[in-house]
């Protein structure tokens, strides 16, 4: 929400604190999704390309849903997203 509302700072301090919250060793998977699409909304491609990466790593199998998602809109042009989007 703080993202879309152009609070980018705000944004990126509230996805610092749920890293930070997070269990030690637990998986960051799911943070990094949401990571991601925040990356992406305050227009930081490259970043967003790696927390996707290793988010599919994890979850391939969700590989055609994250293609399709309108989070990464903004990506969907992008060579590197095209490549880990792909099928398997």
């Amino acid at each position: 929400v703080a993202a879309r509302a152009g609070l980018n700072d705000s944004a990126l301090a509230i996805v610092h604190r749920v890293r930070t919250a997070l269990p030690v060793g637990g998986s960051s998977a799911l943070v990094d999704y949401g990571d991601a699409h925040v990356q992406a909304l305050v227009g930081r491609s490259e970043q967003a390309l790696e927390l996707l990466e290793r988010y599919l790593q994890e979850y391939p199998a969700v590989r055609g849903q994250v293609r399709h998602s309108p989070w990464f809109a903004s990506l969907r042009t992008h060579p590197r997203f095209v490549s880990i989007t792909a099928p398997q």
